[in-house]
């Protein structure tokens, strides 16, 4: 599916890890955003979190072209309560329902920085439980070079190269592991 950002109303729903986010795109620009860094909380602000975006930016549901969704990998229950909510908002297919792997959309959000440095791959990280993460490799055209892999953090760091760019969410993984070399 493709659209002209010019002309679109994109819902986009984030639940795969601790953060429980709603942010709403008009025209290619976010018109407004609703966060919170705090688990298990997604079930009871996730609804809310939408009836307030849609309010606080005068968007009916009926505006909306595509639900985009963080398909994972990351928290069971997250992406379920996640795919819940968005599967109800898309009833009959209007919105369209978009998902999104989590680990290639966090690696473009730091594209722009890694085309300034020597990086040959991205290597998108996201903390599973206890010293697990999940990891997947991208090329600096965001093609996929691995699979995404559940591993545990020597095995990742085995897995990666001087020349990777690692990036991922904050979690508890960054304060408890350093990726320094």
């Amino acid at each position: 599916m493709s659209f002209d950002r010019n002309n679109v109303i994109i819902l986009a729903i984030e639940t795969s890890g601790s953060t429980c986010s709603t942010a709403l795109f008009k025209d290619g620009i976010i018109a407004g955003e609703y966060s919170i860094f705090n688990r298990n909380i997604h079930d009871k602000l996730l609804a809310e979190f939408i009836r307030r975006l849609l309010g606080d930016t005068g968007t009916s549901m009926n505006e909306i072209d595509a639900v985009a969704l963080s398909e994972g990998p990351g928290s069971f229950t997250g992406i379920r309560i996640g795919a819940s909510v968005a599967k109800a908002l898309c009833f009959e297919n209007k919105p369209k329902l978009i998902s999104i792997p989590t680990l290639k959309a966090i690696a473009f959000s730091v594209l722009s920085l890694v085309m300034k440095t020597e990086s040959k791959q991205i290597t998108a990280v996201v903390p599973s439980h206890k010293d697990f993460v999940y990891h997947q490799s991208f090329n600096t055209n965001l093609k996929e070079q691995s699979d995404a892999k559940l591993s545990t953090i020597e095995e990742l760091m085995e897995d990666i190269s001087p020349s990777d760019f690692i990036c991922g969410t904050t979690d508890d993984f960054h304060e408890k592991n350093s990726l320094k070399r």
